[in-house]
């Protein structure tokens, strides 16, 4: 393509470079692929209302997904907000699907408030087309953007909304990441036995299809309700499973949140000597991660 483009003028060169700039996101040269979805911005800029606006939009997600390769996210999710304008003006098919897009970047750039609002925006278009498949996935995402900001009832709201259209559509495999979440959450605000029901219908699920990871969360989020209820010897042998699974994988936030479980736990028994040793132990593993 490189050949092509100095023999190339207009929407054809604004084609090639946009060709270009998500091959250079792909190799993660993030600069070069600022540097060639803006010159195609200016070419359609130029070209004034000879160009389609889907086309236009289509430069300025580029623009966005190069900010986004250099870690710019909340600058590559404002950026949307153009596309999201001209895309609504041509009544265009997927505008969802920028709307979630602009959500995962305004969720990675942490602010929360942003995210949930383009989230609902797509689900707002779901609804309206009746596709109850994206609407649950829109729902999950609202739901993970209030957990990550904090606001756990507004959480459950929405992943319960998420959960009632999965088990129409019998989507095991969504119920159960809504069940974790939903876990999560009660946890947070101090309802150990919701949190137990949600937490064993996650690990259950995660059984019958053997997916380790949600066996792993699962019995943690069990280990930690069975904390608050105190059942201190049903504790230790979910705390033993998680641990045992999440030492496979390569999340070391877990393991020390695991950890950290297991010092509860021994300081709950009366067991000093050996909460002492986790402390120092999760105190290495912190030093090592900072």
């Amino acid at each position: 393509m490189w050949k092509q483009l100095p023999h190339t003028a207009g929407e054809e060169r604004a084609q090639i470079l946009l060709e270009l700039a998500q091959d250079a996101v792909e190799r993660n040269s993030g600069e070069e692929a600022l540097a060639l979805a803006e010159e195609a911005r200016g070419i359609y800029s130029n070209l004034g209302a000879s160009v389609h606006n889907v086309e236009v939009a289509k430069s300025i997600f580029g623009i966005g997904l190069a900010l986004k390769q250099l870690h710019r996210e909340k600058e590559a999710a404002e950026v949307l907000n153009e596309a999201i304008a001209l895309q609504r003006e041509s009544g265009f098919q997927y505008l969802p699907d920028t709307y979630r897009t602009q959500g995962q970047y305004f969720l990675e750039a942490k602010d929360y408030e942003s995210a949930v609002k383009s989230y609902l925006e797509a689900a707002q278009v779901d609804e309206v087309d009746g596709d109850d498949e994206f609407l649950a996935v829109d729902f999950f995402n609202v739901g993970r953007s209030y957990f990550s900001w904090e606001k756990y009832e507004q959480a459950i709201e929405f992943f319960k909304k998420t959960r009632s259209i999965l088990k129409k559509r019998r989507d095991l495999h969504g119920i159960s990441w809504s069940d974790h979440y939903l876990a999560e959450s009660y946890i947070k605000l101090g309802s150990p036995e919701a949190a137990l029901a949600s937490a064993t219908s996650a690990y259950s699920i995660g059984e019958l299809r053997k997916h380790n990871e949600l066996l792993c969360k699962g019995a943690f989020a069990k280990a930690k309700a069975l904390m608050m209820l105190g059942d201190f010897d049903q504790v230790s042998k979910d705390l033993g499973e998680a641990d045992y699974l999440a030492s496979a994988s390569c999340d070391w936030d877990l393991m020390v949140e695991i950890q950290e479980e297991y010092r509860k736990l021994h300081l709950n028994l009366n067991q000093f000597e050996e909460a002492a040793k986790v402390e120092a132990r999760i105190a290495t593993i912190r030093e090592i991660l900072e």
